[in-house]
């Protein structure tokens, strides 16, 4: 439930919407300038009270040490759930990406109308009382009315040159066998992004427990070692 007064909800959204209004016009002036987007969709975020669609389902801890589980088997890390989504409604974690990915769409292609600071506030209040197909159906007509009267001449990326993805060198150069190796290792990451991106929470977790990928450890609020030690790890 929406824990603010509805009047500081529209206030505190219609000043983020004006922010973005204000940095692409700074962007479109300079040509050395990037379109903030990391900030601004996590300030239309946290405006709209909706902070908790951005928490993950899970932390990894990374042990210095092998740790010894119940089983008596080690392990260099252990997966700890968050407990937001065990509690949460049934298709929460589906309208929490849907919205991030909303939210974005709104940074990039907001053209300043005031049909999308309603619709915005009513997302914020009934998010997650109203049903899919309603929910859906309130995210495309906030697509449709950004696309209604699109936003032209945005540069989000002003460096001229091409982006290369690093990788490492060979030993002996004679061998070509960076490609291979590359790709060998590429396709077993991208089976683990897809689960992660996915809408639903089982499959992010089990990406999570995958020991071949090398995940940052998360930092979020909820997580506590000490309250938590006895979780089931991988």
């Amino acid at each position: 439930m929406l824990s603010i007064p509805v009047s500081s909800l529209v206030k505190r959204i219609d000043e983020v919407l004006t922010d973005i209004k204000h940095e692409r016009c700074l962007a479109e002036r300079s040509a050395y300038r990037v379109f903030p987007v990391k900030r601004l969709r996590n300030s239309l975020i946290s405006a709209m009270s909706l902070d908790v669609a951005t928490q993950p389902t899970g932390a990894v801890i990374r042990h210095k040490v092998p740790n010894t589980l119940n089983e008596g088997k080690h392990a260099k890390q252990t997966v700890v759930w968050n407990p937001i989504w065990d509690v949460a409604p049934n298709g929460a974690f589906l309208k929490a990406r849907k919205f991030c990915s909303l939210v974005t769409t709104v940074v990039l292609n907001y053209n300043g109308s005031t049909k999308v600071l309603q619709k915005l506030k009513r997302l914020s209040i009934v998010i997650w009382s109203m049903s899919k197909r309603h929910f859906l159906g309130l995210c495309r007509s906030i697509r449709a009315e950004l696309a209604h009267n699109p936003v032209k001449g945005l540069c989000l990326e002003k460096s001229p040159e091409a982006r290369s993805r690093t990788r490492a060198l060979n030993r002996n150069p004679a061998k070509n066998r960076e490609n291979r190796n590359f790709v060998r290792k590429g396709q077993h990451n991208a089976g683990c992004a897809a689960l992660r991106l996915s809408m639903k929470m089982e499959k992010v977790r089990l990406s999570l427990r995958c020991t071949k990928c090398k995940l940052s450890a998360c930092a979020a609020k909820w997580f506590n070692p000490s309250r938590y030690s006895s979780c089931e790890g991988s």
